[in-house]
């Protein structure tokens, strides 16, 4: 047995195997990304059993799965989610290649509820060998603001109709939508761009050189933009992308060295 597998065997997995049965979600993984190990609350949030997990890999994840755990049947949603599970993957090795912490935002509809979870994953490194034996992703219910709440009641009340005729008469790009309706629920702007998973100044800059003229106003005034909104309804009419599954990394030199398309 050699070093990194016995402290794996010895010393890891055991360690791990403490967090199995409490209130906490979190999965062990190889530095290849296949799970190690999950604890039960981790595996509810997917609806399965903990130990169905062991052996699976984000990478592989097919669509039968993919459909039981999402409760969802539609093939164009199951594809792109898939996508998002190969990105989380491909993240799960990264974290084992650049030997650092990385975090970022789950937007998954698992058991088709809208939800986001903030995730920490890091490595595991044997402190003899110097080498990452495993990662371990911690999970944490993620409200976006109060924007996760704030959606799914939306959707309930207004059975998923995310726009009104008078929202395309104001010619409303995606991106632009997206802002105001956030700011019209109470989100600061870098707590939008943080949700959009984009700079402030570009929040900034919608609000000031964009939204401000299609609403009429002559001066920037977030305030009178956001009582504006509110009066034409768009506090109620959700972007479609918005509820879009995604997954945002938090981590700008990461986001920009392995999945950057520029």
């Amino acid at each position: 047995m050699n070093d990194d597998k016995e402290f794996l065997d010895k010393v890891v997995i055991p360690y791990f195997h403490g967090f199995i049965h409490q209130d906490i979600d979190t999965g062990l993984f190889t530095p290849d990304g296949v799970v190690i190990a999950a604890s039960i609350k981790g595996a509810n949030n997917y609806g399965v059993d903990h130990k169905e997990l062991v052996g699976m890999s984000y990478h592989t994840m097919n669509l039968e799965f993919i459909a039981k755990i999402c409760e969802s049947s539609e093939i164009e949603d199951l594809i792109g989610i898939a996508n998002l599970f190969k990105k989380i993957g491909k993240l799960n090795q990264i974290i084992s290649q650049e030997r650092k912490v990385i975090n970022y935002i789950d937007v998954i509809p698992y058991k088709n509820h809208y939800s986001a979870t903030i995730v920490t994953h890091l490595p595991i490194i044997n402190p003899t060998t110097d080498n990452v034996v495993a990662t371990q992703a911690i999970g944490n219910n993620f409200y976006l603001y109060g924007i996760v709440d704030y959606i799914n009641n939306i959707r309930q009340e207004q059975n998923l109709v995310p726009l009104k005729p008078f929202v395309e008469k104001i010619n409303l790009s995606q991106r632009q939508h997206e802002v105001l309706f956030l700011l019209t629920a109470g989100l600061s702007q870098i707590e939008i761009a943080t949700v959009l998973g984009i700079t402030r100044g570009t929040v900034s800059s919608i609000i000031t050189h964009q939204l401000s003229n299609k609403l009429g106003l002559l001066n920037v005034d977030t305030r009178k933009l956001i009582e504006l909104a509110c009066n034409m309804g768009l506090d109620k009419y959700i972007p479609p992308s918005l509820y879009k599954p995604r997954v945002i990394i938090l981590d700008n030199e990461i986001e920009q060295k392995y999945f950057s398309k520029n």
